[in-house]
C-alpha cells in the first residue's frame, strides 16, 4: 500500500508538501499541487481519513493508545518555546495527524520525573529532544518504545532508536563555503563549548581546513561575542574574514552585531554562516547571511517514521537514522527539497 512517502518521491517534494496537497493548504504553489494530485492518482493512495466525533479513529497496525508524546528532557520552559522546537514539534504534529494520531508535547517536572501524561499506557511510544542524563532517562522510560532527536552528551542509551543531524556534514559543508568565498583568514566562535553537536562540527570544520592548508582560529569557550571577536581582531587577520558560528542563529546575530560594530562589512571586510536556518532571526539582519539548515521538520518526521517502524519491530536492532543538511544562500530560496537520509541505514 502506497504512503506519503511513496508520494513525495514520485513527485520529488518533501512529505510536507504532499500533506498541504491534502489539506488543501492555501499557499501551495497550483504547479506543485497538479504534480502531487498526479502522483496519487498514480500510486493509488489513500489519504487519511479525518477523524469524526462519534466514530472510531483508524490508526495504524501495533498501535493501542492512537497517542505519541515528544518528551523536552528539562524541567526548563523554555526549551519548548525556541524556533528549532517550534520546527520539531510542527513536523511530528503533521507526519502524525497524517495518521490520524494524537501528540502530546511535555517537558519534566519540577522534581525531574516524567508527567503522568507519559505512560506506558497512556502512550505508544516517545520521541526525546536530546538531553543529557540519558542513563535516568532510559529508567523513566522503561518500557515505552523511544526514539531520540539530535547528538546527546554521555552515554546514549544502547536499545534506543536515533534521528540525527549530519554534524560532520554541517561542519566540512561551513568551511568549503567559507573557502568558496577566497577568505583570507578563517575562524570558527562557539559560545556553548559543552554542546554535543557543535563540538562534532567544529572537529569537521578544523579537519577540512587542515586538510587544504588553511588552518583557522578556533575559539570554542564560555565568553561574549564581543570578547570572542575583539580576540580575533586582535591577530590582524586578512580580510576578508571567514567566521562559522556553529550555534544557533541568536549566536550568529551576536557575532555579526561584534563585526558590524567595528565597521566592517559583509560581502567586503567578512562572511559569515550559521546553523538552524531560523528565518524570523535571520530575516532581522540586513544583508541577509547564508545559512545551513539542519533540516528540523525532517527530522521530526524522520523520528515518526523511525518510531512507527519500532512497534511495528520491536524486538529488531537499534537504528540510527541521519538527515542530510541544507546549505542556503538565498532567503527567499525554496526549501522544499527532500534531504538525504542514511541509517547507519536508511529510514525504514
Amino acid at each position: 500500500m502506497a504512503s506519503s512517502t511513496d508520494v513525495a518521491k514520485l513527485a520529488g517534494v518533501s512529505i510536507a508538501t504532499v500533506s498541504r496537497v491534502i489539506n488543501r493548504h492555501p499557499q501551495v504553489d497550483p504547479k506543485l499541487v497538479e504534480v502531487v494530485q498526479q502522483a496519487i492518482a498514480r500510486l493509488g493512495y489513500q489519504p487519511p481519513e479525518t477523524s469524526r466525533v462519534g466514530r472510531p479513529r483508524k490508526v495504524p497496525s501495533g498501535i493501542r493508545a492512537g497517542t505519541m508524546a515528544l518528551l523536552f528532557p528539562d524541567s526548563d520552559r523554555t526549551a519548548i518555546k525556541t524556533p528549532l522546537s517550534a520546527a520539531l514539534i510542527h513536523g511530528i504534529e503533521e507526519a502524525l495527524r497524517e495518521r490520524n494520531l494524537t501528540l502530546i508535547v511535555s517537558g519534566l517536572n519540577d522534581a525531574g520525573d516524567l508527567p503522568p501524561s507519559i505512560d506506558s499506557k497512556m502512550v505508544d511510544g516517545v520521541i526525546v529532544r536530546g538531553g543529557t542524563d540519558q542513563a535516568r532517562l532510559s529508567t523513566l522510560l522503561r518500557g515505552i518504545p523511544a526514539v531520540w532527536m539530535f547528538e546527546s552528551g554521555g552515554v546514549a542509551p544502547h536499545d534506543w532508536d536515533f534521528v540525527l543531524d549530519d554534524n560532520a556534514m554541517i561542519g566540512s559543508m561551513a568551511a568549503q563555503y567559507l573557502l568558496d568565498c577566497n577568505c583570507g583568514s578563517l575562524a570558527l566562535v562557539n559560545m556553548m563549548p559543552r554542546h554535543p553537536s557543535f563540538k562534532a562540527r567544529i572537529r569537521a570544520f578544523a579537519d577540512l581546513l587542515e586538510q587544504a592548508g588553511r588552518p583557522a582560529v578556533i575559539l570554542s569557550e564560555n565568553a561574549e561575542a564581543a570578547q570572542l571577536i575583539d580576540r580575533i581582531m586582535a591577530t590582524r587577520p586578512a580580510e576578508p574574514l571567514g567566521v562559522f558560528v556553529p550555534g544557533s542563529d541568536s549566536n550568529v546575530s551576536a557575532v555579526y552585531r561584534a563585526l558590524t560594530a567595528r565597521g566592517l562589512a559583509l560581502g567586503r571586510h567578512f562572511y559569515l554562516i550559521s546553523c538552524n536556518n531560523d528565518p524570523h532571526r535571520l530575516e532581522t539582519l540586513n544583508p541577509a547571511l547564508p545559512n545551513i539548515d539542519i533540516q528540523a521538520e525532517h527530522i521530526a518526521r524522520a523520528a515518526v517514521e523511525l518510531l512507527l517502524w519500532r512497534l511495528r519491530n520491536p524486538k529488531d536492532p537499534p537504528r540510527r537514522v541521519i538527515i542530510a543538511p541544507k546549505l542556503v544562500t538565498n532567503r527567499d530560496a525554496s526549501l522544499e527539497a527532500l534531504p538525504a537520509a542514511s541509517e547507519a541505514g536508511q529510514l525504514p
